[in-house]
C-alpha cells in the first residue's frame, strides 16, 4: 500500500488522469513552514508521480502569509495568460496554527475571520479568472494541523490532505481543459422518467438534474408557487368581475 492509498475524504478515481499536458501552480504561503512544506511537497509528489505531470510544468511560488494568496493567484493567473501559457490549475496552501491556549478562543475567532476572507477572495478570483484555484488553508490546533498533515501521533486516522488537493487539482485541470460540449463525459443519474411530473416538462438538459432530491424539491416548491399565484390572480379577476355587475 503506498501513500496515496491512505487518501482520506475524497473517494479514488475510477480513472487515471494524465496530466501529462496540464501546467499546476502552487503557491504556498512561508508562514508556519514547517506544515506548509509537508503539504506542498505531498502535492507536488502526487501530481508529478500520481499523474505524470511534468516536473517543469508545476510551478511553485512563495508568498509571506495566508493573507496574500487571493493577490498573487490572480496577478500570476493574468501574467501567464498574457503571455499564453495559462495554468490548468493552481493550489494555494497556508496553515495558520493556534498558538496561545489561553486566549483560543479569540485566537481561533481571529484565524477563522482570515481563512474566511481568503477563501472568499480565492473562490471570487477562480470564478472571474475561469481559473480552478484550489483552497488549501489549514486554521486549527497544532495537534489537528499535525493530523492533517499525516504526522500526528496521537490520532492514529492521521493523513495528509495534500493527497486531496492534488487529486481535486488534476480533476478540475480537466475539467478547464474542456473547450466542447462534446468532450463531456457527464456520470448517469438514475432516471425518474416512468413518473413525468409536471416540474419535469423541461429540457433534457434539466431532467438530469432533476433527478436529484434536492433539486426536485426546488423545482416542486417553484411549481407548487407558480400555481398558487395563478390561482390568486384568477380568485382576483373573478371577484372584480362580481364587484362590476353591480355597478
Amino acid at each position: 500500500m503506498n501513500g496515496y492509498d491512505n487518501c482520506k475524504g475524497l473517494t479514488s478515481l475510477k480513472s487515471e488522469i494524465d496530466g501529462s499536458n496540464y501546467r499546476i501552480l502552487i503557491i504556498n504561503s512561508r508562514y508556519n513552514y514547517e506544515y506548509v512544506k509537508i503539504l506542498t511537497d505531498t502535492v507536488y509528489k502526487t501530481l508529478n508521480e500520481k499523474y505524470h505531470v511534468k516536473p517543469k510544468n508545476i510551478l511553485q511560488y512563495i508568498v509571506p502569509g495566508v493573507y496574500e494568496l487571493p493577490f498573487t493567484a490572480q496577478h500570476l493567473i493574468n501574467i501567464a495568460k498574457y503571455q499564453n501559457i495559462p495554468f490548468n490549475a493552481i493550489v494555494c496552501i497556508g496553515v495558520l496554527k493556534l498558538n496561545n491556549y489561553e486566549n483560543v478562543q479569540n485566537n481561533k475567532t481571529t484565524n477563522n475571520n482570515i481563512s474566511d476572507s481568503v477563501a472568499h477572495g480565492i473562490m471570487k478570483i477562480s470564478i472571474k479568472t475561469n481559473t480552478p484555484i484550489v483552497y488549501g488553508v489549514i486554521s486549527d490546533c497544532k495537534e489537528i494541523i499535525e493530523k492533517n498533515c499525516g504526522i500526528s501521533k496521537i490520532y492514529r486516522n492521521s493523513y495528509n490532505q495534500g493527497f486531496n488537493w492534488a487529486e481535486t487539482a488534476i480533476e478540475m485541470a480537466k475539467i478547464h481543459s474542456i473547450k466542447k460540449q462534446r468532450d463531456i463525459t457527464f456520470n448517469p443519474l438514475y432516471s425518474i422518467h416512468s413518473k413525468k411530473e409536471p416540474d419535469m416538462a423541461l429540457s433534457n438538459y434539466f431532467h438530469s438534474i432533476s433527478a436529484m432530491p434536492q433539486y426536485r424539491c426546488l423545482l416542486l416548491e417553484k411549481y407548487n408557487n407558480n400555481n398558487n399565484n395563478n390561482n390568486n390572480n384568477n380568485n382576483n379577476n373573478n371577484t372584480n368581475k362580481k364587484n362590476l355587475s353591480y355597478v
